[in-house]
């Protein structure tokens, strides 16, 4: 068996998060290994929590998605970005 997607939840509304940890529990092979209510939480978090992928909203406090991905320049993300504001 393949080991699990990783996936960190990164938005500043607690209930958007939780819905959408409940359905990402839902799909077979991914599990979420972390959640940020804003970037510098997200970033705290990277250092310790390795991931796949990141869901990540634009609009946040204390370092906003479009500023996050701007710092990455590839450093953490090996792959294109896909920022979403809703």
């Amino acid at each position: 068996m393949n080991s699990p997607i990783r996936v960190i939840v990164v938005d500043d509304h607690e209930i958007f998060r939780n819905g959408l940890k409940m359905v990402i529990g839902k799909i077979e092979n991914t599990r979420v290994v972390g959640e940020a209510s804003n970037g510098q939480e997200f970033l705290d978090l990277l250092k310790s929590t390795p991931t796949d992928i990141v869901l990540m909203d634009v609009e946040m406090p204390f370092l906003n998605g479009i500023e996050l991905a701007a710092m990455d320049k590839g450093k953490y993300a090996k792959r294109p970005h896909n920022l979403n504001k809703y």
